[in-house]
């Protein structure tokens, strides 16, 4: 199951179209080229207005799909 998911490079960036799938309560792989663009920390949203989002750090690269991990919030 994939559905579509935003990387959200900060202000002034427009924000990266990506496809979320195999989602956990704690991971989730991320189909978006190239991934060597990608910072190693950032935020996914799972909106385009951003309302509901998660903040990532990379775990792994792969071509075209990156691991990430959700950092909790405090």
């Amino acid at each position: 199951m994939s559905y579509p998911g935003w990387i959200d490079l900060g202000e002034g960036f427009k924000p990266v179209p990506c496809h979320i799938e195999n989602v956990s309560q704690g991971d989730a792989k991320i189909t978006v080229p190239p991934t060597d663009t990608i910072p190693d920390e950032f935020y996914l949203r799972f909106s385009l207005t951003g309302v509901t989002r998660r903040r990532c750090v990379v775990k792994s690269r792969l071509p075209g799909s990156i691991r990430v991990q959700f950092i909790k919030q405090k």
